[in-house]
């Protein structure tokens, strides 16, 4: 595909979505910080009234694009707004999901809309089936039904919370098979059962913070980055996968808002390369590509040929705290992208898109 970026954008910068515009100065004493770039073209010449003029100078190419600030001469590469929304949607999506609330089967009945939670005025307790689900009873149609729970197919529910504490111990699933005396497979089905229920429980919670049912005038968070390196998958490549996640915590509080994955689990890499080839999607400038929120496997390509020794530099144990920051201050300048803190090395094999926004 040899068409210029001015063929492909439909705008000088990427227009917001959602209400979500990333692409301004990112210097905090600037004062444009915060200030989006205007996503018209800019008309040249004297007689273009100067203060009618955008405060940003476009740079780039045919791959990447960025911005410089001309008052305070900070660059910043341009980011796709909608890949940030894509993510952010990704991220939160448990505290959208709706609690299942059941009610009468009988679709012909008035209370078939209202759910249980309703309470007394529709329903009453009706004692439990044999497998221990509880047992209504519908005061407008005088039907009854069960409503099971979560563990209700479960053939050994009671080594749920066995599992969980071996997981929350870090024991090997080997091991942990040998302890709870139960199969490969069954530990794996437990593990999404549990991941289900974490789901459902700090959702419960967080969202009552989001829906601004909790009287915080100001959360101070802290945020920090862990890497995890996981064994390989396959026998005949041993090199590790290395992956990133950030979490973040209340300072007041010390409440932990949970660790977010560079990976989405509901990508699947063979199709999503398969668009993106059909699609001439890479060809495309990286703010503006349909997959700008994923690695495709020629991202990962180009960064190792752009970036073959780059590694984070780490902090010695025991050094001075302004050795750790000017340590981590330098490895930030060096990155092609001062955002983006990924970026594939010797020891990082490409399994699966992340869902990092690198470019």
């Amino acid at each position: 595909m040899d068409n210029e970026p001015s063929e492909i954008m439909q705008s000088r910068i990427p227009e917001a979505v959602g209400g979500i515009q990333v692409n301004f100065c990112k210097k905090p004493t600037c004062k444009n910080f915060g200030i989006p770039a205007s996503t018209k073209t800019q008309s040249r010449g004297r007689y273009f009234i100067a203060k009618e003029r955008d405060p940003y100078k476009l740079n780039g190419d045919k791959r990447k694009t960025s911005i410089t600030c001309k008052d305070c001469g900070e660059g910043t590469v341009v980011k796709s707004n909608k890949a940030i929304v894509e993510e952010y949607e990704r991220l939160t999506s448990y505290l959208f999901r709706k609690p299942t609330d059941p009610s009468c089967p009988n679709k012909e009945c008035l209370n078939h809309a209202l759910g249980i939670s309703t309470g007394k005025v529709n329903y009453s307790s009706f004692g439990k089936t044999k497998s221990g689900s509880s047992r209504y009873l519908c005061k407008a149609c005088n039907k009854t039904f069960s409503v099971g729970t979560a563990t209700l197919r479960q053939k050994k529910p009671h080594k749920n919370s066995e599992v969980f504490r071996l997981i929350m111990n870090k024991t090997a699933f080997k091991r942990a098979c040998e302890i709870a005396d139960i199969g490969m497979r069954t530990v794996f089905n437990k593990i999404d059962f549990i991941h289900e229920q974490c789901l459902a429980f700090v959702g419960n919670r967080e969202r009552k913070l989001f829906n601004g049912e909790v009287p915080i005038k100001r959360l101070y968070l802290s945020v920090d980055c862990q890497v995890y390196t996981v064994n390989w998958s396959n026998t005949n490549d041993k090199r590790n996968i290395v992956m990133s996640a950030i979490g973040s915590a209340d300072n007041t509080t010390g409440y932990i808002f949970g660790m977010n994955l560079n990976f989405d689990p509901s990508v699947n890499p063979k199709e999503i390369e398969k668009k993106v080839s059909a699609t001439d999607d890479y060809q495309k400038p990286a703010a503006y590509r349909e997959y700008a929120r994923l690695w495709t496997y020629q991202d990962y390509i180009d960064a190792r040929v752009r970036n073959p020794k780059r590694r984070v530099a780490e902090k010695e144990d025991g050094g001075p705290l302004r050795d750790g920051i000017e340590s981590v201050y330098n490895d930030a300048v060096s990155r092609e992208d001062v955002e983006s803190f990924e970026s594939p090395n010797a020891t990082c094999v490409f399994r699966a898109m992340p869902t990092a926004i690198p470019l």
